[in-house]
C-alpha cells in the first residue's frame, strides 16, 4: 500500500503536537476562571481576531507548515500568536490570558500565561491591530493531531502596573475589564494525499480501490478525481473511487473546503502512475495419497501480489499459512492466497487414491537333471513368473511365492510401474519326487504379491506336468573275495549281488536265485543291505545287495575247469527273469623264488672276504624237484648244497665265498647275480635269479693354494702375477687336473692340465694387468678353483680366495675465468668459465661446480664423470645489477667438487674478479612557471628537473640556488638511480627592485653523490622579464567648495 500526500496551509489551521515537548517557563498560578470571580466582561476593550502558529517573533510560518507530511514524524518548534485588535481609544496595560487546549478533543495543558514582550514586566496594548506571542507557550509540533483553544478568558489592568508574578486573587484585575471566548480553531495545513489498492486478474485487467487519506483543513471534503484515458471511469466526485485499467494508469486527487472565514480553500496531488502488481500465482504441486494410507501432500509456492502473502485453507485454519501440507487423505482441498491489498486466488486441489491390481502367468519346463531320458525322481521342474502392474498405481514390494511349499522361488522383491510386466526376476524351482511320478502328475498354484500403500493384491496361476512311467531294472553278480584265479582247495570264493531299479517307478515281489558250480538246483538268497525305504520294495534308485560264498576243492584245482556262478532276479512290474554270472579261472601255477644277500655289503681292501647266501623258496602250489642254485662270478666258491626237494611254500638256503682283489677296488664294486632252478611234476623247470652289488670304500680328494706376487697397486696398468698350487690329498689317482679362475682380464693359467698320483703337486701361473676399474674399486678379490678327475664319480674341486688392495689418491682442480674482465652498465651479461680436472688417479662421479654469487644463473652442464686426467668446461652466466655498478666489481669463488669411489668427495675452489667502469654523472634543467611579472607582490614557482644521468647510483641528491629571497627547495634530498628524475620546486615573490631590473636572472646546481669518488654537479639558468609600465595621476582638491565674498 502507498500513501502518497500534499499539503497546503489554509485559513483553518488543525496542528499536531508532539506532546512530552511542551515547556512551561513560569510557575502556574491560579486559574481565576475557577474562582467564581463574577466577571462579567463589560468592558471589552479588544478582539481576539485569531489564533496562529508563529516563530518566537510572531512572524507566521504557514509556508513551512505547508510542507508537512504525515508520514514524517520530525517535530518542528512552534508558538502560539493572537491577532488583536484594540476597541479602546485608550492603552490597555498588564495583559493576562487564560484558556485551555485540547488535543484531538481531550484536554491536553491550561495556558495560565501574562502577555509580555521580551524585556517587559508588561504589556501594554494601543489602539489599532497588533499581533501578540505567548513567549513561555512553545511545543513541539509535528502532523497527525487537531488542536483546539476554548474558555478563553483575557483580563488587564487600565493603569500601568506590573503583571503579579505571585499567587493572585480574584480582585487582582477589574471585573469587568475582561473579555471572554467560547472558543477558536486553530489554523491548520491542508495535506491532500491517497492511498491505493490494486488486483490484476489472469486477463492482465487491474483493478485499483482509491482510498483518500487527506487529513486538515475543515470537513466535509469536496473531491475531483480524474484518472488517464485507460481507466473506467475517467472522473469520480467520491471519497474512495474504484477504477479498472489493462497497463498502468494515473491518477489526480483535488480536495476543497470551506474555511471558517466562508473562503474556499483547494489542493491537488498527481498525477500519480498505479502500475499493475503481479498476478497472485498458487503454483501448486500434488503427491496423491497411496492406496490406503493418507500420505497425500501438497506443495504451493505462491507468486506475484503486492507485499506479503496470507495463505487460508478452506478445509482447516489450523493449517492457515502452511504451504506444504502433507498426511492427506483423498478428497478436495481449496486454497485462498491473499496479498497486503485484498487480492485474493483461490485453488481446489483434487486427491484421489489408486486402484491397484496384479496379475501373474506361470509357465513350467521340465529339466533331466541327470539326463537319463528318464522322468525321475530328483528331475526338475523350472518354473518362470510374468508379473504384470494391471491396476493404475505404482506397486512395490512385489514378489512372488508358491503355495506348494516345496517350490523354491527366487529373486527379490521388485517395484512394477502402471502396465509394467516383468518376467525375469523371479523363478522356481521343483525337485520331482517318486510320489509324483508314481501319481503321473503334479500340479502347483503360484501367488503374485504386489503392495501399493496400505493396500495389498494378489493374484494365481496353476501349472500341471505329466509323467510317463517306465519300469527297469539291473543285476550284476561279481566275485568280491578270495583268490580268482583259484590256485588251491579250500579257498573261499565271496560273491555280491547287486540289484538296481534304473526305471521310474517302484519294483514289488522281488526274488533273487543263485545256482552254485556244479548245482542242479538255485538257492533264494535274501537281501543284505539297500532296501531302506519300503522294506520289500525295490524303490526308483534304490539298490539292493546280496551276498553268497563257495569253498573250492582239490578236484577244482585238478580239473583246471573255470568256476561259473549264476544269479536271476525276477518282480511284478519285470517279469525277466534277469541274469547275470561271475566267472572264476581256476590256474596251476608252479614258481620258484630267489633272495640272494652279501656280508659285508661294502670293503675298503684287497683280499677281504665276501660271503654269499642264496635264500630258494617254492612258490607255486605243486612240488618242485632237483632244486639248485648257479653263479657266474670268477673265483666265487662252491655253492652248497648241491641240490633239494621243496614242498610248497618250502624254503632252502644255499652258501659261498668270495675274496676281493685291487680290480674290485679300482672298479669300486663286485655285481653278480645268481640263478635258482626246480623241476615241476610237469611242464617244463621253473626258474628265478637276483642280483647282488657290494661297493668300495672310495675317497677322493684335492686342495689348493692361490697367492700373489705383491699385496697392493698403484696404478692402471700394473702387472700382478699369481700362483696356484694344487696337491691330491685323496687316495685315488686324478687325471685332468687344471685350475680355473674367472678374473676378467687374467692371462693363461698355465700349464693346461696335469694327471697327479695321491701326494703329488703341481704349481700353475698367470699374470694380470691392473684397471681404471681396479683403481676405483678399491681392490682385486678373486677366488682360483683347482679340479681333478677320480677313476669314478663327479670330479673333486677345492678353492682359494686372494686379495690384493689400491693405493688410491683421488683429486680435483679448477680454473674460473670471466668473459671480459669489466663492466659499465646494469643489464650488462657476464660469461663465467670454469674448467675443472680430475688430477687423481681414480674416477670422479658427480663432479659439479658451485658458486654463491647471488643472481648467477644455471651452472652447466650437469654433473658428470672424469676418469683421471679429465677435464670439463662448465659455463654459467651473470647479469650485472646496480648493486654491482654501485660496489664497483664483482668478486667472488667458485668450488668444483667431485666424488671419488670410496671415502670422502674431493674439492677445489678459484676466484675471479672483474671491475666496474663507473661514470657518475648528474644534470639539471631550471624553469619558471611563467616567463613575464607585472606587479611586485606576484609570485613564481620554479621547477628544478634533475636526473640521473650516469650508471651509479647518486644519494643526497639536492638543488641550491642562490636567488635572495628564493623558498625553500623542496622536496629534501633524494636518491636517484640511473635514468631516475627528480623534480624540485620553490617559490619565489617579486620585488620592487625586480620590477626596476626589468628581469630576474640567476642559476640553480644540482649535486649528488656517488658510490665513490667526489660529489658530481650540474647547473641550469633562467630568466624571466618584467612587462615595466610607468604611469602617473593627480587628484586636486579645494577646503571649500562656495566663496561668498
Amino acid at each position: 500500500m502507498k500513501t502518497l500526500s500534499r499539503n497546503l496551509f489554509g485559513l483553518v489551521l488543525t496542528f499536531f503536537l508532539f506532546i512530552t515537548g511542551l515547556t512551561q517557563a513560569q510557575t502556574q498560578l491560579v486559574d481565576l476562571r475557577k474562582e467564581n470571580c463574577g466577571f462579567n466582561c463589560t468592558s471589552n476593550n479588544f478582539t481576539v481576531r485569531s489564533v496562529f502558529l508563529s516563530d518566537a517573533n510572531g512572524n507566521a510560518i504557514t509556508n513551512t507548515l505547508a510542507a508537512c507530511n504525515v508520514n514524517d514524524p520530525t517535530p518542528r518548534t512552534v508558538y502560539l500568536s493572537l491577532d488583536i485588535t484594540s476597541n479602546s481609544n485608550s492603552s490597555i496595560h498588564g495583559v493576562w490570558i487564560f484558556a485551555d487546549i485540547y488535543v484531538n478533543g481531550q484536554l491536553f495543558k491550561t495556558i495560565n500565561e501574562g502577555v509580555t514582550s521580551p524585556g517587559e514586566s508588561t504589556r501594554t496594548v494601543r489602539p489599532g491591530a497588533q499581533i501578540i506571542t505567548l513567549a513561555n507557550s512553545s511545543f513541539e509540533w509535528v502532523c497527525g493531531q487537531s488542536l483546539e483553544l476554548s474558555d478563553i478568558l483575557t483580563v488587564w489592568q487600565t493603569s500601568r502596573q506590573n503583571i503579579p508574578q505571585q499567587p493572585f486573587t480574584c480582585n487582582s484585575f477589574s471585573k469587568s475589564q475582561c473579555q471572554t471566548n467560547s472558543g477558536v480553531t486553530i489554523d491548520s495545513p491542508l495535506a491532500v494525499q491517497f492511498d491505493y489498492t490494486a488486483c490484476t486478474d489472469d486477463q492482465g485487467l487491474t483493478t485499483a480501490n482509491l482510498l483518500d487519506k487527506t487529513v486538515g483543513g475543515r470537513k466535509p471534503y469536496n473531491y475531483s478525481w480524474t484518472f488517464s484515458n485507460n481507466a473506467t471511469p475517467q472522473t469520480s466526485n467520491l471519497a474512495n473511487p474504484v477504477i479498472s485499467f489493462t497497463g498502468s494508469a494515473t491518477a489526480t486527487l483535488s480536495v476543497s473546503f470551506v474555511n471558517s472565514q466562508g473562503n474556499t480553500i483547494s489542493s491537488s496531488f498527481g498525477p500519480v502512475t498505479i502500475n499493475p502488481p503481479a498476478v497472485i500465482a498458487i503454483n501448486g504441486n500434488v503427491t496423491q495419497p497411496s492406496p490406503g494410507i493418507n500420505d497425500g501432500s501438497i506443495t504451493i509456492a505462491p507468486t506475484g501480489g503486492t507485499g506479503s502473502l496470507n495463505i487460508t485453507w478452506a478445509d482447516s485454519p489450523s493449517f492457515n499459512g502452511v504451504t506444504n501440507r502433507t498426511g492427506l487423505a483423498p478428497g478436495s482441498y481449496q486454497v485462498n492466497v491473499t496479498d497486503q491489498s485484498g487480492c485474493i486466488r483461490s485453488q481446489t486441489f483434487i486427491l484421489t487414491s489408486p486402484t491397484p491390481a496384479i496379475d501373474i502367468i506361470k509357465i513350467g519346463e521340465y529339466f533331466d537333471a541327470n539326463g537319463d531320458g528318464l522322468q525321475n525322481a530328483g528331475d526338475e521342474i523350472r518354473y518362470t513368473f510374468s508379473v504384470s502392474n494391471i491396476g493404475n498405481a505404482q506397486l512395490s514390494n512385489v514378489f512372488v511365492v508358491d503355495l506348494n511349499p516345496s517350490v523354491t522361488v527366487s529373486g527379490n522383491p521388485i517395484s512394477l510401474a502402471v502396465g509394467e510386466t516383468n518376467s525375469t526376476t523371479f523363478t522356481g524351482t521343483y525337485i520331482i519326487k517318486q510320489s509324483d511320478i508314481e501319481n503321473g502328475s503334479f500340479t502347483n498354484t503360484a501367488r503374485a504379491s504386489g503392495q501399493a500403500g496400505s493396500v495389498t493384491v494378489t493374484a494365481d496361476d496353476s501349472h500341471t506336468q505329466n509323467f510317463t512311467k517306465v519300469p527297469d531294472l539291473s543285476i550284476l553278480k561279481v566275485q568280491i573275495g578270495g583268490p580268482d584265479p583259484v590256485t588251491a582247495e579250500g579257498q573261499i570264493l565271496q560273491y555280491q549281488i547287486t540289484v538296481e531299479n534304473r526305471g521310474n517307478i517302484n519294483l514289488t515281489n522281488v526274488v533273487l536265485q543263485d545256482l552254485f558250480p556244479g548245482a542242479s538246483t538255485p538257492v533264494v538268497l535274501s537281501v543284505i543291505s539297500g532296501d531302506n525305504s519300503d522294506p520289500g520294495v525295490l524303490n526308483v534308485g534304490e539298490t539292493w545287495v546280496y551276498n553268497a560264498s563257495y569253498t573250492t576243492t582239490q578236484a577244482d584245482i585238478d580239473a583246471g575247469v573255470d568256476l561259473i556262478n549264476l544269479a536271476s532276479v525276477i518282480t511284478t512290474q519285470v517279469p525277466g527273469p534277469t541274469n547275470s554270472r561271475a566267472i572264476t579261472e581256476v590256474s596251476q601255477n608252479a614258481l620258484i623264488s630267489l633272495v640272494k644277500s652279501a656280508d659285508p655289503k661294502v670293503y675298503s681292501a684287497a683280499g677281504e672276504e665276501i660271503t654269499y647266501s642264496f635264500e630258494v623258496t617254492n612258490t607255486g602250489n605243486v612240488t618242485l624237484t632237483n632244486v639248485s642254485v648257479s653263479d657266474l662270478l670268477p673265483g666265487l666258491g662252491t655253492i652248497s648244497p648241491a641240490s633239494v626237494t621243496l614242498n610248497p611254500g618250502a624254503s632252502q638256503t644255499f652258501t659261498a665265498t668270495y675274496t676281493i682283489t685291487l680290480a674290485d677296488m679300482n672298479t669300486g664294486k663286485v655285481d653278480n647275480t645268481a640263478t635258482a632252478s626246480g623241476t615241476p611234476p610237469t611242464g617244463p623247470a621253473v626258474t628265478d635269479s637276483d642280483s647282488e652289488t657290494i661297493t668300495a670304500d672310495q675317497n677322493p680328494s684335492i686342495s689348493i693354494t692361490k697367492t700373489a706376487g705383491q699385496s697392493t697397486y698403484s696404478s692402471a696398468g700394473e702387472e700382478i702375477t699369481y700362483s696356484f698350487e694344487v696337491t691330491n690329498t685323496g687316495n685315488v689317482t686324478l687325471t685332468n687336473v687344471s685350475v680355473s679362475d674367472p678374473l676378467p682380464g687374467l692371462g693363461t693359467i698355465s700349464p693346461a692340465s696335469v694327471t697327479l698320483n695321491p701326494g703329488e703337486s703341481q704349481t700353475f701361473t698367470a699374470t694380470y694387468t691392473i684397471t681404471l676399474a681396479d683403481m676405483n674399486a678399491g681392490k682385486v678379490d678373486n677366488t682360483a678353483t683347482a679340479s681333478g678327475t677320480p677313476p669314478t664319480g663327479p670330479a673333486v674341486t677345492d678353492s682359494d680366495s686372494e686379495t690384493i688392495t689400491a693405493e688410491q689418491n683421488p683429486s680435483i682442480s679448477i680454473t674460473k675465468t670471466a668473459g671480459q674482465s669489466t663492466y659499465s652498465s646494469a643489464g650488462e651479461e657476464i660469461t663465467y668459465s670454469f674448467e675443472v680436472t680430475n688430477t687423481g688417479n681414480v674416477t670422479l662421479t658427480n663432479v659439479s661446480v658451485s658458486d654463491p654469487l647471488p643472481g648467477l644463473g644455471t651452472i652447466s652442464p650437469a654433473p658428470v664423470t672424469l676418469n683421471p686426467g679429465e677435464s670439463q668446461t662448465f659455463t654459467a652466466t651473470y647479469t650485472i645489477t646496480l648493486a654491482d655498478m654501485n660496489a664497483g666489481k664483482v668478486d667472488n669463488t667458485a668450488t668444483a667438487s667431485g666424488t671419488p669411489p670410496t671415502g670422502s668427495a674431493v674439492t677445489d675452489s678459484d676466484s675471479e674478479t672483474i671491475t666496474a667502469e663507473q661514470n657518475p654523472s648528474i644534470s639539471i634543467t631550471k624553469t619558471a612557471g611563467q616567463s613575464t611579472y607585472s606587479s611586485a607582490g606576484e609570485e613564481i614557482t620554479y621547477s628544478f628537473e634533475v636526473t640521473n644521468t650516469g650508471n651509479v647510483t647518486l644519494t643526497n641528491v639536492s638543488v641550491s640556488d642562490p636567488l635572495p629571497g628564493l623558498g625553500t627547495i623542496s622536496p629534501a634530498p633524494v636518491t636517484l638511480n640511473p635514468g631516475e628524475s627528480q623534480t624540485f620546486t620553490a617559490t619565489y615573490t617579486i620585488t620592487l627592485a625586480d620590477m626596476n631590473a626589468g628581469k630576474v636572472d640567476n642559476t640553480a646546481t644540482a649535486s649528488g653523490t656517488p658510490p665513490t669518488g667526489p660529489a658530481v654537479t650540474d647547473s641550469d639558468s633562467e630568466t624571466i622579464t618584467a612587462e615595466q609600465n610607468p604611469s602617473i595621476s593627480i587628484t586636486k582638491t579645494a577646503g571649500q567648495s562656495t566663496y561668498s565674498s
